[in-house]
C-alpha cells in the first residue's frame, strides 16, 4: 500500500484514504495500528467512519444469526458518522475517543496542517473546514 501511495504522490496527484474503525472481532489495539498505518502513509487526507452492519448484508446476517449485534439506532438512520455498532468489548465511547484520536493524530501534523491553511480559499472555506472538524471531533 505504501508503495503504491508513494507512486501516486510522485505524479503529483493528491491522494486521500478512507479508514473503518470497529468491525466484528477488532481489538482496540488492532484499530490504533489502523490509526497509526492511516498516519504513516504519505496521504493528503483521510476520512474515518465506523462499520456499519446494513440490513440485508451478509454481515449483518452474521451478527443477527450470533446474537453479537447491539443496534444502535439514531432515529432509524444508519450513516457511516454515526454508531449503530460495537464490537465486544468496545463500548461506544471508546470507539469515539479512537476516532477522534485518527483525525488527530493525522491532521494535526506539521505539513499536513499546514497545507490545509494553505488550501483555505477564504473565509467560507475556513468556517466549513472548521464546522467539518468540530463534527469530525463529536460524532
Amino acid at each position: 500500500m505504501k508503495e503504491q501511495v508513494s507512486k501516486v504522490k510522485k505524479a503529483g496527484i493528491d491522494i486521500g484514504g478512507f479508514f473503518i474503525l470497529g468491525f466484528p472481532g477488532e481489538t482496540v489495539h488492532q484499530m490504533r495500528r489502523t490509526i497509526n498505518f492511516a498516519r504513516d502513509l504519505n496521504l493528503d487526507r483521510i476520512g474515518i467512519s465506523y462499520f456499519q452492519p446494513y440490513p440485508g448484508t451478509k454481515e449483518y446476517s452474521i451478527l443477527v444469526d450470533s446474537g453479537d449485534y447491539r443496534l444502535y439506532l439514531n432515529g432509524n438512520r444508519l450513516s457511516l458518522h454515526s454508531i449503530s455498532y460495537t464490537t465486544m468489548g468496545v463500548g461506544k465511547r471508546k470507539l469515539r475517543m479512537l476516532r477522534c484520536i485518527g483525525f488527530i493524530k493525522f491532521y494535526f501534523r506539521f505539513k499536513i496542517f499546514i497545507k490545509l491553511i494553505k488550501a483555505v480559499k477564504d473565509l467560507d472555506h475556513l468556517i466549513f473546514i472548521v464546522r467539518r472538524g468540530i463534527r469530525w471531533l463529536s460524532t
